[in-house]
Parts: C-alpha cells; structure tokens; sequence
C-alpha cells in the first residue's frame, strides 16, 4: 500500500520527460511524415514536403481521384505510401504516379488483397521519381480510403545475422522487405532453411477464418522444438485465435499489437480502436504433440469477417542436417556455440 503513491510519481515523472521529448523533437520528425484522413477537407495549406495542397475529386457515386503533390526527395531518401481503405471484392485502390513531364505510371492497379475488410497496403515510389517530385494519385472508390500517410525515409545502415530475413525498409517497428512494397500481390514464401531452422509455409493465398480452418501438416521426422506462426486480418484486437493439434487443444494464438505509430489505427464515434492490416503471431507447440505422418492443425476464432494468412511452421529437427545448397537463407556467417566444445575453465 505505502508504495503505491510513490509508483504514480514515477509514471508523472516520465509522462512530463515524455511530453519535454515531444516538444524537443517533434518539430525534426513531423517534416519526414505526412498523414491524411479521408475524407481530405479542403484547405490551402500546404503540408510539408508537399508541393500544393491535397486535391481531392469525387463525383456523386463516391468513384473519383486524390491527388498528392510531392516535392523532389533528397538524395538518398526513399519514399512509402501506406493506404489504409475498405478492401472488397470490388478490388481496391488504384496508385498513379505522374512525374513532372506528364508521364503516368501504374504504381498498383489494385490494393486489394482479394478480402473483405479494412485493409492496408504500403507502396514505394520508385526513386528516381521520387528524387524528381510529381503528383502521387489515388483513384477509385473516395468513400473507401480512410486514411493515406507518406513516409520520407533515410538510409541507415543495418547488420543482419545469418539467420534473420534481409528487409529494406524499417518503419512500423519492422523491417520490410522490397517485393513487400512494390505494388503487386503478395508472392507465397517458398520454404526455406533459416539456419538450423526449417519453415514451411502451410497456404498459398489469404483464407476466410469464417469459424475455422484445417491445414494437414506431413511430417517425415522428429522435431525437437515447433513453432507456429501466421498473419490475421479482422480480429478484434483484444482476442486471439484457438488451436488444435490432432483434435487436440494446445492453446491460443493472439497476434501482436502494433505501436500506436501504425497508419492502421481506426478510433470509432465511441472511442474505441480497431486495426485496419494484417498482424503477425506465434504458438509454440509441443514437439511431442506432433506425429510422424500427417497432422491436423485446425485455426477457430468465434469473430465474424477474419481472414488468415501465411501460416508457417517452423521446424528444429531433432538432429540438424546440412541444409542442401541454395536453401538457405543467410546474410553473413554465425557461430553455434552450443556445438562446440569450448574448455572455458581458468
């Protein structure tokens, strides 16, 4: 009881370095990034890095254009568009790119991942144009698009270990890699050594989570340790997903909460927040619950309207094989010292 007054004077004391931090240093990053919610109102201010004002058209029908007009990028930086809309089976979005000659370029003819939902897809234009400016376009359904944010990012310099995916962009507190960016629909991960460790991707494309969905697992030896992993969209942020091996109930997958700097966050009339993309998650199982042959691994949620995808196992082989050439993915050179007979006595 007594040390209850003095852990709220903490928390008083980091809210007031926070908000010195905020006065500090919001002015240096609030040029780098520029975020609109749809729909845009009509202003004649002009954003920075912004060329002129957002301009929006929309006939009766709600299908029309917003178009964003961007100064040249500096030298080295790189640009992402994040669009958070309503995906359908109408498609989504489409983004143009015009540069200052008048040549029009399809950036994506569609953003839509083939769900319904709320939705959001990131795009990178393409440097050299960034580093001319142009007017950045998004047509299609207005009604639709809820929010765009544009992201001006520098080049920074990162190590990667040998057994961590390569990614180029880091924004959203994750590192995002080119083909993520570039406009089309996502390609199925092939499966792949990563180290010692092998993951095999269990879909193709997004699937309908509508009560729940069975994936049929072969496995051809022991593993010693299992890991489960997938991307959901339309769970309610406070829920996770159950699973079952084998007709069997091992536990509760909940996907990860993004930081509260994700373009996804939508707040409703009554203050509540949903998300708008897909979240990353993880179970580990039970290596003993797996058996040699085929496995059942059936995903439920009781929420209506969520979709899941890229469901991977991860795989530790009870005994590690060499991985065959080409199937590794590496980006330098690692040591295991738990292989090695190391005499670490004085």
């Amino acid at each position: 009881m007594s040390q209850w007054p003095h852990a709220r004077s903490l928390g008083r004391a980091a809210l007031a370095i926070f908000a010195a931090l905020v006065l500090a240093s919001g002015s240096l990053r609030a040029a780098d990034t520029a975020s609109f919610d749809f729909p845009v109102k009509d202003s004649t201010e002009i954003p920075a890095r912004l060329a002129g004002p957002v301009k929006q058209i929309v006939s009766s029908d709600s299908i029309g254009y917003t178009i964003f007009a961007l100064q040249p990028a500096n030298p080295g930086e790189e640009v992402l568009v994040t669009v958070v809309f309503e995906d359908g089976s109408e498609g989504g979005p489409a983004l143009l790119w015009i540069d200052d000659s008048g040549q029009q370029v399809t950036l994506s003819s569609s953003l839509s991942d083939g769900v319904e939902g709320r939705n959001q897809r990131t795009v990178a234009i393409p440097v050299a144009s960034a580093l001319s400016g142009g007017r950045l376009v998004i047509s299609g359904d207005q009604s639709r698009v809820l929010r765009v944010r544009l992201d001006w990012l520098a080049p920074v310099s990162t190590l990667a270990a040998a057994d961590q995916r390569p990614g180029r962009y880091l924004a959203n507190d994750r590192l995002i890699p080119v083909d993520a960016v570039n406009g089309q629909p996502p390609v199925a991960e092939p499966d792949a050594w990563i180290g010692k460790v092998y993951e095999a991707f269990l879909q193709e494309e997004p699937a309908s989570l509508d009560g729940a969905v069975e994936f049929v697992v072969p496995l051809g030896e022991v593993a010693s340790q299992v890991l489960l992993s997938a991307r959901f969209l339309g769970l309610p942020l406070d829920q996770g997903v159950s699973v079952w091996l084998n007709e069997k109930y091992i536990g509760e997958l909940r996907p990860q909460v993004p930081p509260l700097t994700d373009a996804g966050y939508i707040v409703d009339e009554s203050g509540d927040s949903s998300y708008a993309g897909w979240r990353s998650g993880s179970l580990l199982i039970r290596a003993s619950d797996l058996s040699q042959g085929e496995n059942s691994l059936v995903v439920s949620t009781s929420s209506s309207g969520v979709y899941i995808r890229d469901a991977a196992l991860q795989l530790r082989p009870a005994a590690s094989p060499a991985p065959s050439p080409g199937q590794t993915v590496s980006a330098g050179d690692s040591v295991d010292l738990d292989s090695q007979n190391l005499d670490l006595s004085p």
